[in-house]
C-alpha cells in the first residue's frame, strides 16, 4: 500500500487534515453543516481523481463510461453535501439508500471493466461499508453519526481511487514506458523519488508547498488559454472546446501547463500524440539536471562550466579554439595577457568571470585612438584601466576582444554575436555524442530592434543547413519563418559556415568535461572560424525542443537521456545514489 500511495502524498495530508478538523467539530453543538462541507470538498477532490484516471487512459470503452459514471455520481455528493452544509437541508434515506446502491453497482463494474491493484479493492470496499453503516445511522435516527460516516465513507473512497490512479500511473510511466516516452518518465521521476525540494523554476519559493503544481498549472492556463487560444482557432482551425479538453488532458496525464502546450504546438494531432516525449524546464531545472550529474564519475573537484577563466584553461589545454582573454581583473588588481597597450587597442568587451547569458556583459569601442563606452562617455588607456578596475571590484571580470559574426552570418544581426547553442550527452560508454544544434540571435543586444525575444533556428546535424526560424516568447509561438523577420535575410536552408568545426569544438570540448551527463555548448562562428565560448551545465529545453519541431524523446538525446534516468531510478531504489557529498 505504502508503494501505491507514494506518489499521493498530498491526498493523505488532505484526509488527516480534514479528518482533524471533523474530530474537533464532533463535540460542538451546531457544527454538522461543516461535516456536510467537508464532505463535498472530499468528493470534489475524487471527482479530480476520476478526471486524473480518465486523462491516463481507460483500456476499453466500457471502463471509460463506468469511470465518467464516477465522475458524475462524485460531483453530485459534493453538489449535495456542499447544498446541505449551507441551507435547511437534512440528510434523506432515500436519497443515501439510492447513492448507496449506486456505489454498489459502480464498484462492481469497475471491478470487471477497469481491475484494481488488490489494496485499492480492499480501500474501495471498505468505504462502501463505511457509506452502509451510514445509511443505517440513518434509519435509527442519529444524523450526526450519519455525517460523519458519510465523511468517512468518502475519504476512502478518495484514497481507493488515488491508489487507482497511483497505480494507473505506475503502469504507464514505468511498466509500459519507452525511450521516446523520456518526457514522462522524467515528470514521474521528479515527482516520485523523494529527491528535490526546492523550486528554482519557476521562482515561487525557496521550497516545495504540497500542491503547487496544480496551482501553477492553473494560474498557466487562466493566463495563456485566453490569450493564445484565440489566435489558435483563427490560424489553426483548433476550437476553443478542443483546446481547453487538450490542456485538461496534457496536464493531468503527462503534467504540462498551458505555457508548454502552446509553445510545443500540442494543439496538432501529430505533436499531441507525441506529449511523452516531451521534457520542460520544471522537472530539469528544479533537480534533474544537477542529480544526473551527481551520478557520473569525477576525478577531483567538478568542472563548473561557469567559470569562463576555467573554461578558457580546458581549452588551451585540449587545442580547443576559444576567443581569446586580454585581461583577468579582480579586486581592482590586472592580470594582462596581452601586449600594452597595442593588444587592446580594438573593440572590447567585458563580460564577468561567472554569469549566465548576457548579463552584466558591455562592449566598449575603438575609434579614433579612444575607447567609446555604451553610456556614452570616452576614455583614454589609463581611463580604460581605471573602468576595468573599478568594475573588478564588484565581481572579477574577463577582457577579450569582441568577435564579430561571419561574414556567412553577418546579415542576420547588426550588432549581437550569432550564437550556437549545440547540445551533447554522454552515451553508456562515457563517450560524448551531438544530440541538438539551434543557432539564435539574442535581440536585447540589438538596441535598435522593437523586440528583445530570442530568434532561434534548428540547424540540421549532418548538413548543418539551418530550418525555419521562431522565437521563444508567446508573440512567435504561432510564427515559423523562412527569413528573418527582423533583417530579412534568409534562413531556411543556410549552411552555417564552419559547421564541420563547431561540431568538433562541441565533441571536444565534452571529451575534456566528461563529469558532465549533458552540456548545452555556446559556439560562435567569427571571422577567424568558430570558437567556444561557454558551456552551460543546465541547458534550456524548451526553445531546443521548439524550434527543432520534436520532442526530445524522438531526437538523439532521447534514447541517451533515457538510459540516465533509468540508472538514476535504480541507484534511488538500490540507496547507491550519489548525493551531494560526492560534489563537493
Amino acid at each position: 500500500m505504502v508503494g501505491l500511495v507514494d506518489s499521493q502524498r498530498s491526498v493523505l495530508v488532505f484526509l488527516g487534515i480534514s479528518t482533524l478538523i471533523a474530530l474537533g467539530a464532533l463535540p460542538a453543538p451546531g457544527t454538522v453543516w461543516l461535516l456536510d462541507a467537508l464532505t463535498g470538498i472530499v468528493a470534489a477532490a475524487a471527482a479530480f481523481m476520476a478526471c486524473i484516471r480518465l486523462a491516463l487512459g481507460t483500456p476499453n470503452a466500457r471502463a471509460g463510461r463506468a469511470w465518467q459514471t464516477a465522475l458524475v455520481l462524485f460531483a453530485l455528493v459534493c453538489v449535495g453535501q456542499l447544498a446541505a452544509a449551507f441551507s435547511n437541508l437534512t440528510t434523506n434515506v432515500a436519497v443515501g439508500g439510492l447513492l448507496l446502491a449506486a456505489a454498489l453497482v459502480l464498484l462492481w463494474l469497475i471491478a470487471r471493466v477497469d481491475p484494481a491493484p488488490a489494496a485499492a479493492r480492499r480501500v474501495l470496499w471498505s468505504a462502501f461499508a463505511v457509506q452502509a453503516a451510514g445509511v443505517a445511522a440513518l434509519l435509527f435516527g442519529w444524523f450526526i453519526a450519519a455525517d460523519f460516516l458519510s465523511l468517512i465513507a468518502m475519504q476512502l473512497y478518495l484514497l481507493g481511487v488515488a491508489m487507482f490512479v497511483a497505480s494507473a500511473r505506475h503502469d504507464l510511466f514505468v511498466v509500459r514506458r519507452r525511450a521516446s516516452d523520456v518526457g514522462d518518465f522524467a515528470r514521474y521521476l521528479y515527482a516520485t523519488s523523494r529527491l528535490f525540494r526546492k523550486i528554482r523554476h519557476p521562482r515561487i519559493g525557496n521550497f516545495t508547498v504540497p500542491g503547487h503544481k496544480p496551482v501553477f498549472v492553473l494560474v498557466r492556463l487562466l493566463t495563456w488559454f485566453p490569450t493564445i487560444g484565440p489566435r489558435v482557432r483563427a490560424k489553426v482551425g483548433v476550437g476553443l472546446w478542443r483546446q481547453f479538453r487538450d490542456l485538461c488532458v496534457v496536464a493531468l496525464r503527462h503534467g504540462l501547463d498551458a505555457q508548454v502546450y502552446y509553445m510545443f504546438e500540442l494543439y496538432r494531432s501529430e505533436r499531441r500524440a507525441r506529449t511523452s516525449g516531451y521534457l520542460t524546464r520544471y522537472e530539469m531545472k528544479n533537480g534533474l539536471y544537477k542529480v544526473l550529474t551527481w551520478q557520473v564519475s569525477k576525478t577531483t573537484r567538478r568542472i563548473m562550466l561557469g567559470d569562463k577563466l576555467e573554461m578558457n584553461r580546458i581549452c588551451e589545454e585540449n587545442g580547443i579554439a576559444t576567443v581569446p582573454i586580454l585581461i583577468v581583473a579582480e579586486d581592482g588588481n590586472l592580470e594582462y595577457r596581452c601586449e600594452r597597450p597595442a593588444g587592446l587597442e580594438r573593440d572590447l568587451l567585458l563580460k564577468p568571470r561567472q554569469s549566465k547569458g548576457s548579463r552584466g556583459i558591455e562592449v566598449i569601442r575603438w575609434s579614433g585612438g579612444k575607447y567609446l563606452c555604451e553610456n556614452g562617455a570616452t576614455l583614454d588607456h589609463d581611463g580604460l584601466v581605471a573602468l576595468i578596475a573599478r568594475r573588478s571590484k564588484e565581481a572579477p571580470i574577463l577582457v577579450q576582444p569582441l568577435i564579430k559574426n561571419h561574414p556567412g552570418l553577418a546579415d542576420m544581426a547588426e550588432q549581437a554575436l550569432m550564437r550556437m547553442r549545440v547540445i551533447t550527452c554522454l552515451d553508456q560508454g562515457g563517450n560524448p555524442v551531438l544530440t541538438h544544434a539551434v543557432l539564435s540571435n539574442l535581440c536585447k543586444l540589438e538596441t535598435s530592434w522593437p523586440t528583445d525575444i530570442e530568434l532561434g533556428a534548428a540547424v540540421d546535424l549532418e548538413s548543418g543547413a539551418l530550418g525555419l526560424m521562431t522565437g521563444d516568447k508567446a508573440e512567435m509561438w504561432l510564427d515559423w519563418s523562412e527569413d528573418h523577420p527582423i533583417t530579412h535575410a534568409r534562413v531556411l536552408g543556410r549552411i552555417v559556415p564552419c559547421w564541420d568545426e563547431v561540431r568538433a569544438i562541441a565533441l571536444a570540448a565534452h571529451a575534456a568535461c566528461r563529469d558532465r551527463a549533458l552540456v548545452g555548448w555556446d559556439i560562435v562562428v567569427g571571422e577567424e572560424g568558430a570558437m567556444l565560448l561557454e558551456g552551460n551545465s543546465y541547458p534550456d529545453v524548451d526553445f531546443l525542443q521548439r524550434s527543432h519541431q520534436c520532442a526530445a524523446g524522438d531526437s538523439p538525446l532521447g534514447p541517451l537521456l533515457y538510459a540516465r534516468l533509468a540508472d538514476l531510478e535504480r541507484r534511488v531504489a538500490t540507496g547507491t545514489l550519489r548525493g551531494p557529498l560526492d560534489y563537493d
